[in-house]
Protein backbone atom coordinates (compact mmCIF):
# COMPACT_ATOMS: atom_id res chain seq x y z
CA UNK A 1 0.00 0.00 0.00
CA UNK A 2 1.31 3.64 -1.16
CA UNK A 3 2.81 4.98 2.36
CA UNK A 4 0.57 8.14 1.65
CA UNK A 5 -2.32 6.97 2.78
CA UNK A 6 -1.99 7.82 6.18
CA UNK A 7 -2.71 11.42 5.38
CA UNK A 8 -6.39 10.83 4.39
CA UNK A 9 -8.19 9.19 6.22
CA UNK A 10 -10.46 7.56 2.92
CA UNK A 11 -12.46 4.79 4.15
CA UNK A 12 -13.92 6.80 6.81
CA UNK A 13 -15.90 9.36 4.37
CA UNK A 14 -19.16 9.65 3.61
CA UNK A 15 -19.75 7.86 0.52
CA UNK A 16 -22.29 8.19 -2.68
CA UNK A 17 -23.17 5.85 -4.95
CA UNK A 18 -23.27 6.61 -8.65
CA UNK A 19 -25.61 4.23 -10.36
CA UNK A 20 -25.72 6.15 -13.55
CA UNK A 21 -23.39 7.76 -15.81
CA UNK A 22 -23.42 11.41 -15.21
CA UNK A 23 -22.73 12.32 -19.18
CA UNK A 24 -24.67 10.49 -20.67
CA UNK A 25 -27.26 8.92 -17.84
CA UNK A 26 -26.65 5.12 -18.97
CA UNK A 27 -26.27 2.68 -16.28
CA UNK A 28 -24.51 0.15 -18.58
CA UNK A 29 -20.44 0.48 -17.28
CA UNK A 30 -17.85 -2.51 -16.75
CA UNK A 31 -15.79 -1.82 -13.21
CA UNK A 32 -12.26 -1.81 -14.48
CA UNK A 33 -10.17 -1.75 -10.94
CA UNK A 34 -10.49 -1.29 -7.32
CA UNK A 35 -7.83 0.83 -6.39
CA UNK A 36 -5.76 4.22 -7.10
CA UNK A 37 -2.16 5.71 -7.68
CA UNK A 38 -2.38 6.81 -3.43
CA UNK A 39 -3.18 3.28 -2.89
CA UNK A 40 -7.07 3.67 -1.68
CA UNK A 41 -9.61 1.53 -2.65
CA UNK A 42 -11.12 3.23 -5.05
CA UNK A 43 -13.68 1.60 -7.52
CA UNK A 44 -13.25 2.73 -10.81
CA UNK A 45 -16.17 2.20 -13.58
CA UNK A 46 -16.17 2.44 -17.63
CA UNK A 47 -19.31 3.77 -19.08
CA UNK A 48 -20.12 1.26 -21.94
CA UNK A 49 -22.02 4.29 -23.77
CA UNK A 50 -19.81 7.29 -23.64
CA UNK A 51 -16.66 5.65 -22.89
CA UNK A 52 -16.19 7.82 -19.58
CA UNK A 53 -14.77 6.43 -16.43
CA UNK A 54 -16.21 7.25 -13.28
CA UNK A 55 -15.79 6.42 -9.62
CA UNK A 56 -18.43 5.03 -7.77
CA UNK A 57 -18.66 4.57 -4.59
CA UNK A 58 -17.37 8.19 -4.24
CA UNK A 59 -16.96 10.58 -1.30
CA UNK A 60 -19.95 13.33 -0.78
CA UNK A 61 -19.23 16.92 -1.71
CA UNK A 62 -18.95 17.66 1.80
CA UNK A 63 -16.04 14.96 1.88
CA UNK A 64 -14.72 16.14 -1.10
CA UNK A 65 -14.46 20.02 0.11
CA UNK A 66 -12.72 19.20 3.42
CA UNK A 67 -10.56 16.58 1.45
CA UNK A 68 -9.37 19.91 -0.85
CA UNK A 69 -9.18 22.13 2.06
CA UNK A 70 -7.20 20.37 4.61
CA UNK A 71 -5.30 17.14 2.43
CA UNK A 72 -5.13 17.58 -1.39
CA UNK A 73 -1.98 18.80 -1.84
CA UNK A 74 -0.37 17.37 1.03
CA UNK A 75 -1.38 13.55 -0.78
CA UNK A 76 -0.22 15.17 -4.31
CA UNK A 77 3.45 16.38 -2.26
CA UNK A 78 3.65 12.76 -1.08
CA UNK A 79 3.07 11.00 -4.15
CA UNK A 80 4.95 12.69 -6.34
CA UNK A 81 8.15 13.02 -3.70
CA UNK A 82 8.20 17.38 -3.93
CA UNK A 83 6.48 19.56 -2.29
CA UNK A 84 2.91 21.21 -4.32
CA UNK A 85 1.22 23.41 -2.58
CA UNK A 86 -0.08 26.97 -3.39
CA UNK A 87 3.00 28.63 -3.53
CA UNK A 88 5.05 25.88 -5.43
CA UNK A 89 2.19 25.41 -7.83
CA UNK A 90 2.34 29.18 -9.67
CA UNK A 91 5.31 28.68 -11.55
CA UNK A 92 3.93 25.29 -13.17
CA UNK A 93 0.97 27.53 -13.84
CA UNK A 94 2.51 30.50 -14.99
CA UNK A 95 4.10 28.23 -18.10
CA UNK A 96 0.36 26.73 -18.20
CA UNK A 97 -1.07 29.52 -18.61
CA UNK A 98 0.78 30.88 -21.34
CA UNK A 99 -0.37 27.61 -23.22
CA UNK A 100 -3.40 28.38 -23.27
CA UNK A 101 -3.60 32.47 -23.25
CA UNK A 102 -1.72 31.06 -26.85
CA UNK A 103 -4.67 29.10 -27.75
CA UNK A 104 -7.67 30.72 -27.55
CA UNK A 105 -5.85 34.30 -28.20
CA UNK A 106 -6.69 34.06 -31.99
CA UNK A 107 -10.17 33.69 -31.16
CA UNK A 108 -10.42 36.65 -28.76
CA UNK A 109 -8.70 39.38 -29.94
CA UNK A 110 -10.95 42.04 -32.21
CA UNK A 111 -14.05 40.17 -30.96
CA UNK A 112 -14.06 41.83 -27.74
CA UNK A 113 -13.83 45.13 -26.19
CA UNK A 114 -14.72 43.71 -22.77
CA UNK A 115 -14.32 40.56 -21.40
CA UNK A 116 -16.26 39.40 -18.79
CA UNK A 117 -14.15 36.11 -17.23
CA UNK A 118 -15.11 32.92 -15.23
CA UNK A 119 -12.67 30.36 -14.09
CA UNK A 120 -14.50 27.23 -12.65
CA UNK A 121 -11.95 25.44 -10.56
CA UNK A 122 -9.49 27.87 -10.85
CA UNK A 123 -7.46 27.46 -7.81
CA UNK A 124 -5.32 30.75 -7.07
CA UNK A 125 -6.28 32.34 -10.34
CA UNK A 126 -3.18 32.00 -11.92
CA UNK A 127 -4.46 31.24 -14.90
CA UNK A 128 -7.37 34.06 -15.01
CA UNK A 129 -4.59 36.46 -13.90
CA UNK A 130 -2.54 35.61 -17.12
CA UNK A 131 -4.98 36.02 -19.22
CA UNK A 132 -6.29 39.44 -17.58
CA UNK A 133 -2.48 40.72 -17.41
CA UNK A 134 -1.81 40.14 -21.43
CA UNK A 135 -5.56 41.13 -22.55
CA UNK A 136 -5.02 44.07 -20.96
CA UNK A 137 -1.68 44.92 -21.71
CA UNK A 138 -2.09 44.23 -25.51
CA UNK A 139 -4.06 44.91 -28.24
CA UNK A 140 -5.17 48.18 -26.87
CA UNK A 141 -6.21 47.03 -23.77
CA UNK A 142 -8.97 44.95 -23.79
CA UNK A 143 -10.82 45.56 -20.15
CA UNK A 144 -10.88 41.89 -18.57
CA UNK A 145 -13.18 41.61 -15.40
CA UNK A 146 -12.25 37.94 -13.71
CA UNK A 147 -13.97 35.80 -11.43
CA UNK A 148 -12.39 32.31 -10.03
CA UNK A 149 -14.45 29.53 -8.49
CA UNK A 150 -12.68 27.36 -6.37
CA UNK A 151 -13.24 24.88 -3.25
CA UNK A 152 -10.80 25.79 -1.46
CA UNK A 153 -10.53 28.81 0.49
CA UNK A 154 -6.98 29.01 0.96
CA UNK A 155 -6.11 29.29 -2.75
CA UNK A 156 -8.88 31.65 -3.55
CA UNK A 157 -7.50 33.92 -1.10
CA UNK A 158 -4.33 34.38 -3.36
CA UNK A 159 -6.75 34.84 -6.24
CA UNK A 160 -8.49 37.93 -4.43
CA UNK A 161 -5.06 39.25 -3.55
CA UNK A 162 -4.38 39.16 -7.39
CA UNK A 163 -7.33 41.27 -7.85
CA UNK A 164 -9.93 38.88 -9.10
CA UNK A 165 -13.05 37.95 -7.73
CA UNK A 166 -13.85 34.57 -6.12
CA UNK A 167 -16.89 31.98 -5.37
CA UNK A 168 -16.01 29.27 -2.90
CA UNK A 169 -17.62 25.97 -3.82
CA UNK A 170 -18.26 23.43 -6.91
CA UNK A 171 -20.13 24.55 -10.20
CA UNK A 172 -22.42 22.11 -9.44
CA UNK A 173 -23.77 24.23 -6.25
CA UNK A 174 -23.60 27.54 -8.10
CA UNK A 175 -27.10 27.22 -10.34
CA UNK A 176 -27.90 30.47 -9.76
CA UNK A 177 -25.40 32.31 -11.91
CA UNK A 178 -27.60 34.86 -12.88
CA UNK A 179 -24.09 37.21 -14.80
CA UNK A 180 -23.11 36.28 -18.02
CA UNK A 181 -19.42 35.74 -19.23
CA UNK A 182 -18.25 36.05 -22.39
CA UNK A 183 -14.76 33.71 -21.80
CA UNK A 184 -15.40 30.57 -19.43
CA UNK A 185 -12.39 28.62 -18.58
CA UNK A 186 -12.59 25.38 -17.18
CA UNK A 187 -8.85 24.36 -17.05
CA UNK A 188 -7.50 20.69 -15.52
CA UNK A 189 -11.12 20.71 -13.59
CA UNK A 190 -13.57 18.61 -15.19
CA UNK A 191 -11.97 15.28 -14.25
CA UNK A 192 -12.71 16.70 -10.57
CA UNK A 193 -16.41 17.64 -11.05
CA UNK A 194 -18.99 15.56 -9.58
CA UNK A 195 -22.15 15.60 -12.17
CA UNK A 196 -20.58 16.66 -15.42
CA UNK A 197 -23.71 16.87 -17.69
CA UNK A 198 -25.11 19.03 -15.22
CA UNK A 199 -21.87 21.38 -14.62
CA UNK A 200 -21.49 21.86 -18.44
CA UNK A 201 -25.33 23.06 -18.76
CA UNK A 202 -24.26 25.33 -15.93
CA UNK A 203 -22.07 26.66 -17.43
CA UNK A 204 -23.86 26.81 -21.42
CA UNK A 205 -26.57 28.87 -19.92
CA UNK A 206 -23.49 31.60 -18.05
CA UNK A 207 -21.93 32.06 -21.74
CA UNK A 208 -22.81 34.60 -24.25
CA UNK A 209 -24.23 33.68 -26.86
CA UNK A 210 -21.15 34.82 -28.97
CA UNK A 211 -19.10 33.41 -25.86
CA UNK A 212 -16.42 31.21 -25.97
CA UNK A 213 -15.29 28.26 -23.74
CA UNK A 214 -12.01 26.80 -23.29
CA UNK A 215 -12.19 23.24 -21.50
CA UNK A 216 -8.97 20.91 -20.84
CA UNK A 217 -8.98 17.15 -20.15
CA UNK A 218 -6.48 14.70 -18.59
CA UNK A 219 -6.19 12.33 -21.79
CA UNK A 220 -7.03 8.59 -20.64
CA UNK A 221 -6.51 6.68 -23.16
CA UNK A 222 -2.80 8.53 -22.88
CA UNK A 223 -2.10 7.77 -19.42
CA UNK A 224 -3.11 4.36 -19.92
CA UNK A 225 -0.47 4.36 -22.45
CA UNK A 226 1.88 5.66 -20.64
CA UNK A 227 1.86 4.88 -16.92
CA UNK A 228 -0.63 1.90 -17.22
CA UNK A 229 -3.85 1.93 -15.24
CA UNK A 230 -2.65 1.78 -11.54
CA UNK A 231 -1.06 5.53 -11.47
CA UNK A 232 -4.09 7.03 -13.69
CA UNK A 233 -6.70 6.33 -11.40
CA UNK A 234 -7.27 8.96 -8.35
CA UNK A 235 -9.76 9.76 -6.04
CA UNK A 236 -9.53 13.40 -6.79
CA UNK A 237 -10.75 12.28 -10.07
CA UNK A 238 -14.12 11.27 -10.02
CA UNK A 239 -13.99 11.26 -13.77
CA UNK A 240 -11.50 10.54 -16.69
CA UNK A 241 -12.30 11.37 -20.31
CA UNK A 242 -10.84 10.30 -23.54
CA UNK A 243 -10.89 12.59 -26.52
CA UNK A 244 -13.91 10.81 -28.53
CA UNK A 245 -15.83 11.00 -25.03
CA UNK A 246 -15.02 14.48 -24.33
CA UNK A 247 -15.82 15.50 -28.00
CA UNK A 248 -19.03 13.82 -28.06
CA UNK A 249 -20.14 15.28 -24.49
CA UNK A 250 -19.66 18.59 -25.07
CA UNK A 251 -21.75 18.22 -28.52
CA UNK A 252 -24.50 16.63 -26.90
CA UNK A 253 -24.56 19.69 -23.76
CA UNK A 254 -24.94 22.12 -27.20
CA UNK A 255 -21.64 23.49 -27.82
CA UNK A 256 -19.66 23.51 -31.18
CA UNK A 257 -15.67 22.93 -31.46
CA UNK A 258 -13.86 25.52 -32.47
CA UNK A 259 -10.40 23.98 -32.37
CA UNK A 260 -8.84 21.24 -30.14
CA UNK A 261 -4.81 21.00 -29.00
CA UNK A 262 -2.66 19.67 -26.79
CA UNK A 263 -2.33 22.38 -24.14
CA UNK A 264 1.05 22.45 -22.44
CA UNK A 265 2.72 18.62 -22.61
CA UNK A 266 1.06 15.67 -23.74
CA UNK A 267 -1.26 14.53 -21.26
CA UNK A 268 -3.64 17.36 -21.40
CA UNK A 269 -5.60 17.89 -24.46
CA UNK A 270 -7.76 21.44 -24.97
CA UNK A 271 -11.12 21.89 -26.60
CA UNK A 272 -12.30 25.40 -27.15
CA UNK A 273 -16.27 25.78 -27.89
CA UNK A 274 -18.90 28.07 -28.81
CA UNK A 275 -22.43 27.73 -28.72
CA UNK A 276 -24.91 26.15 -30.97
CA UNK A 277 -28.45 24.34 -30.25
CA UNK A 278 -27.41 20.66 -28.79
CA UNK A 279 -27.02 18.06 -31.22
CA UNK A 280 -26.99 14.26 -31.10
CA UNK A 281 -23.57 13.19 -31.59
CA UNK A 282 -22.94 11.35 -34.54
CA UNK A 283 -19.35 9.41 -33.36
CA UNK A 284 -19.76 5.87 -32.72
CA UNK A 285 -17.67 5.16 -29.20
CA UNK A 286 -17.97 1.71 -30.05
CA UNK A 287 -14.33 1.49 -31.13
CA UNK A 288 -13.02 4.13 -28.39
CA UNK A 289 -14.23 2.00 -26.46
CA UNK A 290 -12.48 -1.52 -27.01
CA UNK A 291 -9.03 0.50 -27.15
CA UNK A 292 -9.42 1.77 -23.77
CA UNK A 293 -10.93 -1.96 -22.76
CA UNK A 294 -7.74 -3.29 -24.38
CA UNK A 295 -5.27 -0.53 -23.27
CA UNK A 296 -6.60 -1.37 -19.02
CA UNK A 297 -6.45 -5.17 -19.73
CA UNK A 298 -2.90 -4.72 -21.23
CA UNK A 299 -1.37 -2.04 -19.28
CA UNK A 300 -1.92 -3.12 -15.48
Amino acid sequence: MNSCTHLFDYKNKNMVCVKECTCCGSNNYFSIYDKDRYGYDVRSNLCMSCGVVFISPRMSEESYMEFYNKSYRQLVSCFNKRKIDKITIQNEQEVYANSVYEFIKPHIVNKFDKINLLDVGGSTGIVSKALKDEFTNNYDGIDVDATVIDPSMDELAIAKENGLNIKNGFIENLEGIDEKYNLIILCQTIDHLFDIRKSLTIIYHALTNDGIFFIDIVDFKYMLINRGIEKSIKLDHPHNFSYQSTFNILQDVGFSILATSVIYDGHLVGFLCSKQKPSTPNYDLTNEINDLLNLIRYRK
